[in-house]
């Protein structure tokens, strides 16, 4: 069944599902250390569910990491998402206070 799936290209296939999967899963991680640790909170102030920043944020990661074709893209996707996050979430908080 192996060889049979090996002359099939099923292993290639794999290959580029993998990269994909990575490309879309490493913001996540960008998006989720800012969320916790860069933005400022009140206590409570928790969000729960889908979060527009957040996915734009992660929109923005998984776009650098596609673009690019070089080997940091892989650290530099969820940096970009973090940062983009941050900015996002910063301008909305300071638009809340004023």
């Amino acid at each position: 069944l192996g060889s049979v799936l090996a002359v099939a290209g099923i292993p290639g296939k794999l290959i580029g599902f993998l990269s994909l999967l990575t490309a879309t899963v490493l913001p996540i991680a960008g998006v989720m250390i800012a969320a916790w640790w860069l933005v400022p909170q009140r206590d409570g102030d928790h969000q729960r569910g889908w979060s527009g920043t957040g996915l734009v944020a992660w929109a923005v990661g998984v776009a650098t990491v596609l673009w690019m074709d070089h080997p940091v893209r892989d650290v530099l996707g969820p940096v970009v998402a973090g940062l983009v996050f941050t900015l996002l979430s910063r301008r909305v908080v300071v638009g809340q206070l004023q």
